[in-house]
């Protein structure tokens, strides 16, 4: 389970360093972080995300997963 907390210390880098964030992770309870992590690993097929940039940050997981 820890590549979980792992991928969501990475959402929220990723959300933390966005320009235009449209989710407030930090300010969160702790208890929405494991639906990020979830958010992130069911991945839609491609052609049907309605997140470009995130699915640019699905793919930079792919890759560091690696």
């Amino acid at each position: 389970m820890s590549s979980e907390n792992y991928v969501a210390s990475l959402y929220q880098q990723y959300l933390r360093s966005s320009p235009k964030p449209r989710m407030m992770v930090c300010g969160s309870p702790p208890s929405q972080s494991p639906t990020a992590s979830m958010v992130v690993s069911s991945t839609p097929p491609p052609g049907s995300d309605p997140d470009p940039e995130l699915h640019t940050f699905r793919e930079a997981i792919a890759l560091s997963g690696t």
